[in-house]
């Protein structure tokens, strides 16, 4: 899938950098941001099953502990 950061964080209404750095440093999304990545994978379908598995290793694929 052609999902690059910069579009990423469009989806997400922030910038590139906090992407970046969830990818590449020792930073992690919030609880809250969490939940928006979720929302934007499911809206993906298939894409973003594939996504969510190869990312987090099936970690939110339920979308257990996730506000509702």
């Amino acid at each position: 899938m052609q999902l690059c950061q910069e579009k990423f964080a469009d989806e997400l209404e922030m910038t590139f950098a906090p992407i970046n750095h969830w990818e590449n440093g020792p930073t992690t999304p919030s609880p809250l941001t969490l939940k928006q990545i979720y929302t934007l994978l499911n809206q993906l379908g298939d894409k973003g099953e594939v996504l969510r598995t190869t990312y987090t290793h099936g970690e939110i694929s339920s979308g257990k502990g996730f506000p509702t």
